[in-house]
This record gives structure tokens, sequence and C-alpha cells, in this order.
């Protein structure tokens, strides 16, 4: 598939491109040189932006440096046109990011014949893009479409046309199997393998490699390569090679990454593995394989209704919502009541289907995880936002809550991840793709690095914004509850507070007074200014509404990708207000 985004302004160039591309079987995405829609690119990553370029093009300027900026997206061609440009305009509009830039009259030949060259970088051509016919019924989609259908009707549907084509691994159900008995070994494990000549071939392939190898011995068994990989180890692997080979790895939605998506899911999973590990007395493996599926809803979306897929995924990057409460909003249902009702005719066990159905829930202090199914359910809420938070992998949505303290105590981590945590996760990572053959992710980091101090106004154990910006390449520094601060002063771009509950305006206030800026973007002769504040703060606090002009503010539950814009933001003086109570996108409960 060939994706581009439009970035016009003119209305009837934006037409006649997107009529063109699409004759060529070409995915469109629309947007605008917004921070807004900077989300858009980050979600969809299309393999070429073409972007009009008008005579005072200060938000295109700024939108390709934000695109150049980010270690995601800085490899994506930005092709620009407008007017004629004489020698300085075309050194200005290079220097801003924009690969090659086409003067008007524009000549469509000659734009194909630039996309062209780019495609041919990442082995793509538009020769070959091929054209989406969905089988899916019309009729049926319309239906589902419809707010006057029932509920209990959509699900119907949606399920008659998934559960007719696909079965559950069988595979998976007797690794589960072999999991309850106290008696099962690597000959039992053998023997459920071998029944799958694919995994069978693949568990011998990956075994010998360097990765595995040892002695010089070649391993030539699959119960010897148990042994090499490890019984648990391997284990995992075979349900999760045995749940990707259900569909194939080609997308069927513009926006939406296969590969990309079972990172994020194999990362969630074993998140929630080592967490269930710590809490004791519930299944390691059921939870393993609750965080491998707990968006698998979204994959059954992008094969058998790409239509309804596409709908949602532009609503959610339009408003930098959560996918799920869009899929409320559009459907009326969502992904998790047809996985219910398709997982129970698959007979998967209980704590998995409710861990997938209430992985989305908010919990309070008050919640007592008694049981192991709402134990598994927080091993997967918090697998999901940590593997989110340290980009592993990419879904619908980077949106992210609050990690309470409480959770942590809940799950018996009562001193956070550990500095080893990322490490160990990304090593178990690196594993999966070897036997699932799964590309690295080799892009290289931002051109920039800032420094972001980080004030807490509690202690918690686990502040997302602090992991993010590490994992986006910037150095993060807490900063100490002191009566001075003039010993930080300018060593941070930016300072970032992360609210708690009994957090006042006015505390928050004395902040933006405390810290001057690097002197890196000022003039060395003049007194460097203060740094920029920007907070979360909870939504349902007073502060919410108090507002002000002076201090930055976004809510502690956001997608992430609009901090990256509005970090941009702050660091060029601007401030940071609060969506209107009419414009606030609402999160709905999705059960």
């Amino acid at each position: 598939m060939v994706g581009l985004m439009l970035i016009v302004v003119n209305k009837r160039e934006r037409q006649i491109l997107n009529m063109a591309f699409s004759q060529q079987n070409i995915k469109i995405a629309q947007s605008d040189p917004t921070y807004s829609n900077y989300i858009k690119v980050l979600q969809y990553m299309p393999d070429v932006i073409i972007m009009e370029i008008p005579k005072m093009g200060g938000d295109q300027f700024h939108f390709s440096s934000m695109i150049r900026g980010n270690k995601k997206t800085r490899k994506i061609p930005v092709v620009g046109y407008g007017d004629k440009v004489n020698e300085m305009e075309m050194r200005y509009i290079t220097k801003k990011g924009v690969n090659d830039y086409i003067e008007r009259p524009l000549k469509f030949s000659l734009l194909l014949e630039i996309i062209q060259k780019y495609l041919k970088i990442i082995n793509k051509s538009i020769d070959t893009a091929n054209d989406d016919n969905s089988s899916e019924k019309d009729a049926d989609i319309e239906q589902i479409l419809d707010d006057n259908t029932l509920p209990s009707k959509k699900i119907e549907l949606m399920v008659k046309h998934i559960s007719g084509l696909i079965a559950f691994p069988f595979t998976v159900a007797k690794v589960l199997h072999l999991t309850g008995s106290e008696k099962s070994g690597a000959q039992d494990l053998a023997k459920v393998i071998e029944a799958d000549p694919a995994i069978t071939a693949s568990i011998l392939k990956v075994s010998n490699t360097v990765f595995f190898a040892s002695l010089n011995r070649t391993i030539s068994s699959i119960k010897d390569a148990v042994v090499r990989i490890g019984f648990k180890e391997t284990k995992r692997i075979v349900m999760a090679m045995s749940v990707m080979d259900i569909f194939g790895k080609e997308d069927k939605c513009f926006g939406f990454n296969r590969m990309d998506f079972w990172v994020h899911s194999l990362a969630t999973a074993l998140i929630s593995e080592r967490i269930a590990k710590r809490m004791g007395n519930i299944s390691t493996e059921e939870a393993f394989l609750a965080g491998l599926l707990h968006d698998f809803g979204i994959l059954l979306l992008d094969e058998f209704f790409p239509s309804i897929f596409e709908k949602i995924l532009e609503a959610t990057t339009n408003n930098g919502s959560r996918f799920i409460d869009n899929e409320k909003k559009l459907l009326k249902i969502t992904r998790n009541d047809i996985i219910k009702e398709l997982f129970t005719k698959w007979k998967i066990p209980d704590s998995i289907i409710e861990a997938i159905d209430t992985h989305y829930d908010i919990y309070s202090e008050n919640k007592k995880f008694e049981t192991a199914n709402e134990k598994i359910s927080l091993c997967v809420y918090m697998g999901n936002i940590i593997a989110k938070t340290y980009c592993l992998g990419d879904v619908c949505d980077q949106y992210i809550t609050p990690l309470e303290n409480h959770l942590f105590e809940k799950a018996k981590m009562i001193t956070g991840l550990g500095k080893d945590f990322l490490v160990s996760i990304n090593h178990d990572l690196d594993v999966y793709r070897k036997f699932l053959n799964i590309k690295e992710d080799k892009r290289v980091l931002i051109r920039e690095n800032k420094h972001i101090g980080i004030f807490c106004s509690a202690n918690p154990l686990f502040v997302p914004v602090e992991e993010y910006l590490k994992a986006q390449g910037h150095l993060a520094t807490r900063i100490p509850k002191s009566d001075s601060y003039t010993n930080f002063d300018q060593q941070f771009d930016a300072i970032v507070v992360w609210a708690n509950k009994k957090t006042t305006l006015d505390s928050l206030l004395r902040l933006t007074s405390i810290v001057q800026r690097t002197k890196k973007e000022v003039d060395i002769n003049k007194e460097p200014p203060l740094a920029p504040v920007l907070a979360f703060i909870y939504k349902d606090l007073p502060l919410a509404q108090e507002g002000t002009k002076k201090l930055s503010l976004m809510y502690n539950e956001f997608d992430l990708r609009i901090f990256d814009e509005n970090l941009t933001r702050i660091l060029g003086n601007k401030i940071i207000s609060l969506p209107e109570p009419d414009e606030e996108q609402k999160s709905e409960d999705p059960s």
C-alpha cells in the first residue's frame, strides 16, 4: 500500500490531487499544517507528504520543522509546491525541511516522478499499489453504522463476518492446557509444537542462530530446542507465533501498521507477565496471553471492517482522544463487545476475556483486586500504559492515564519498575523479533535533545511524561523540593510539573519564576529568560476551571503525541490552555 498525506490549502488543487492520486490506487490522508494535525502524521506515517507552501508559509515551515525534529517522522520526504521563488527563498525552504519544491503551474507527471523517486528508496511503487476490494456486505456495514440499529444486532452482524472465516489457534489452547498441568515438561511441549510444521521450522532455525547457539552444537530436535530456549520462554513464543499467524502481515487501512501493532501487543504481554509474577497466585501464561490479545479487536476491525476502522481512526487522530471512546461514539459498541462474544465461542479462559474487557477502566484506590481475573486485568492495564509510555510499538492512539502509587502497591511493586526493567523488556522483544521476523526499529534519534526539569508535587513511582521524554532521547532530571532553586539556573530548556490532587494554582505559578532558562537560544549579553512551565493536572479539580494566562496546563490523561506538540509550543514561548468545556473530548465508559 502506498499512502500520501496532502496538506493543501487551495480547495480546487486539493480536490484535483485527491482525485488524481485515488486513480493511481494511492491512499490519501488530508491534513492541515497545525499542531493538532501533527498527531495525524505520527499515526498515518505516510510514505510522502505533499504540502502547498503559500508566500507567507509560517505554519507550513513550522510543521515541516516538527516533522524533521521527531525521530519517528524525520525521514518522511516532504514535497512542497507553490509560486515561483528566488534562490534565497529556495535555500530557506530547504533549510526548513522541505526535500523538493515544484513551482506552479503544478505538473502532475513531475509530481509522480518525484514521489516514485522516494518510494523506490523504501522498495515501493505506485504501479504495484493494491486496490482494497473489501468483501464485507455493504448492507451489513450500513446497519452497523446506523444509530438506530440495536447494539446487540451490531455485535451479531460483526461476529457473523468474523467467526465464519477464522478460528482460534488450536496450538494456543494446547499450550494453556500444559500450563495447568504440573507434570508437563519439555517432551509434552515438543509434541504440541511438532503438530505445527511452520512453528517447528522456526523454532529449530532460531534455536541454532548465534543468539542461542552454544558449544557449536547443532539442535535437531524440538525437545532439545525447548531445553536450549527455556520451557517458559518457548511456551510464550509458541503462543505469540500462533496468534500472529491468524492474519497476514499486510495492513488493510492507511494509518495502521500491523507489525508496529504486534510489537506493542508483545510488549504489553511481556510487561503483564512480569507484573503477574510479582503479584503471585495468578497464571503468568494467562497474563501474557491477555496482554498479547488486549487489542486483538483492532486487528479484527482492520481485517474485516476497514471502512469502519478508517472512520474511527480519523476521529481519533483529529482530536487526540482514545480510540475506544471514538468506537463508542460512532458505533455505540466497542471492539471488546465483539471480543467477548467471539472469545466465548472460542472457549478462551474467562480471566483473559475479563482482562481484555476491563483493561481500559481507570481503577480507584478502593479497588481490591481480590480475584485472579481482576489481578490479570490490572496487569494488562498497567502493561498497556507502560508500553505506550516507552513507545514500544504503535497502536491507534498513544493515550495514557496516570499509574497511581496504589496500583504499584497492589501489584507488589512498591519501589516502581526498577532501573533495569526497560532493559529486560527490550531484551525479550529482541528474542521475539528473531522468531517472528519483525524488523528492529533503527530510526535515528531527534536532532536536538532538550533538557527538561521534572517537578513532582508528591512522590509518584511512575511519571509518564518523564519516561516518555527519555524514550524520545531527551534528558529529564527530577527537581527536588527546596527553598532555593538557583543552582538549577540555565540548566533546563523547560520545566514539566506532575501535579497531585492537592496542588494549588498559586504553587504552580510560583514555579514559573524560579529557574532561568538555558542561554543556548538567547542573546548571551542579556539576562536569560525564565524556563517555561507545563503542568499536568487532574480533570476533576477546581484548578482545572481556574485557568491562567501565565502558566501552560494539560490534563494528566492525554495522548502523548499532544505533549510532543505542546513541548514545542512552550519552547517557542507559547502558553498552552486547557480545552474549553464544550470542546473537551470527555472519556466514556467503554464497558
